[in-house]
């Protein structure tokens, strides 16, 4: 498509797209521009304005190479939202164990948006606080992680030391606090895996990201684990998120 000289460079400065020129027999130039499928193309005049704004500001990075040195063709396939960065967010913890849970920063600050809580074979939530308790009654950890901002997630790895000897069950639900009809609940380990037949790690990898906005009525980038043992089980568990994020 043919536009003036302002729409050219309103299309080229809003997409980031390179400049193609070729100069005509009259001095005058011929430029055009990509954005996959979507072309447009400007003639500018000698000794115009619109031909001095393109010499002093555009010129110098026209004609780039959209080739590597074997003349394949360079593409980059964008993932993220600009401006958001990569981010591996790791926590730690053990099943039936009391303050076991790890979420700091750098300066040992403890992150907060992680809670680990313990239930007995009823169901019930353990609350007396006591490792006695833990060793002699809990057979479910619970552990919900929720960072408070908006998070892009990718996927995640699950790694332990050794493996332990009895079933140790896993299920990681997003969005926990609503229902499936309202979005919520969305399983991403779902069947009950199993650590006892997992070596050292196993990765989960969404391919693409998963935009999970933050909200702290909805809690709608909540992610919960939820871990069935024996009684008193300790399993030792590290958790990493891969996500993208916000810089700040």
């Amino acid at each position: 498509m043919r536009v003036d000289w302002a729409q050219f460079k309103a299309f080229v400065d809003g997409r980031t797209v390179p400049i193609h020129e070729k100069e005509l027999d009259d001095n005058n130039l011929l430029l055009e521009a990509h954005d996959g499928p979507i072309v447009r193309n400007c003639k500018l005049k000698d000794g115009t304005s619109d031909m001095t704004d393109y010499v002093t500001n555009y010129q110098s990075s026209a004609n780039a190479s959209m080739t590597d040195s074997n003349g394949i063709m360079l593409a980059r396939t964008k993932i993220t939202k600009t401006g958001w960065h990569f981010q591996l967010h790791g926590i730690e913890f053990s099943t039936s164990k009391l303050n076991s849970l790890f979420n700091e920063d750098s300066d040992g600050n403890d992150l907060g948006f992680t809670s680990i809580k313990f239930y007995n074979s009823a169901n019930t939530e353990l609350v007396a606080g006591t490792q006695v308790e833990l060793d002699n009654n809990c057979v479910k950890t619970v552990v919900d992680w929720e960072m408070d901002n908006d998070i892009e997630i990718i996927g995640g790895t699950l790694e332990q030391v050794t493996p332990p000897n009895s079933d140790v069950r896993v299920w990681i639900i997003a969005i926990p606090d609503l229902t499936i009809a309202q979005g919520g609940s969305i399983p991403f380990v779902q069947g009950g895996l199993n650590l006892k037949y997992i070596s050292t790690k196993v990765d989960i990898d969404g391919k693409t990201p998963k935009l999970l906005p933050y909200n702290s009525v909805s809690h709608t980038n909540k992610f919960r684990m939820i871990i069935k043992h024996g009684s008193g089980v300790q399993c030792p568990i590290n958790l990493l998120f891969k996500l993208f994020r916000k810089n700040s």
